[in-house]
């Protein structure tokens, strides 16, 4: 009876470890470029994603605001089975009236449903909350 309860733990243990294993290979894929335009056409968020290892991911943000353009490094991109993802970009900036460099991050949360990004957008200057907005990207097919 012993050796059945032992011989029934390693099978379970197998079939578990068979199971995560594959629950794996179903990773949605996100790279490619996904678009947000706002409604008046001088914002433009572009999320470009150049490389995808299982479930972790980086590429680029491109933003463009009337003349202004901005490009940022996407960085500890994660995406699981059922399609939630995070990611984050970053990027030192010198405010002049307090004579201080300060961290301004950008901090992406939410899901993919086959063709969108439904994400939360957290704006964050040294660690503070300035600002969150709700965007839906959509894959841009070249």
């Amino acid at each position: 009876m012993r050796k059945c309860k032992y011989v029934f733990g390693i099978i379970l243990i197998m079939i578990i470890f068979s199971l995560s294993s594959c629950m794996s290979l179903f990773i949605p894929s996100v790279i490619g470029t996904w678009e947000y335009k706002a409604s008046d056409e001088d914002f433009l968020v572009k999320i470009i994603i150049t490389e995808q290892k299982g479930e972790k991911f980086s590429g680029d943000l491109y933003q463009k605001m009337g003349e202004k353009e901005l490009t940022l490094k996407i960085t500890n991109g994660y995406i699981n089975s059922d399609g939630w993802l995070d990611f984050s970009c970053s990027m030192l900036i010198y405010d002049q009236t307090s004579d201080e460099t300060k961290n301004y991050g950008l901090y992406f949360s939410g899901n993919l449903v086959k063709d969108k990004m439904y994400l939360q957008v957290v704006e964050r200057l040294d660690g503070a909350k300035q600002a969150t907005d709700n965007m839906v990207f959509n894959k841009i097919y070249e």
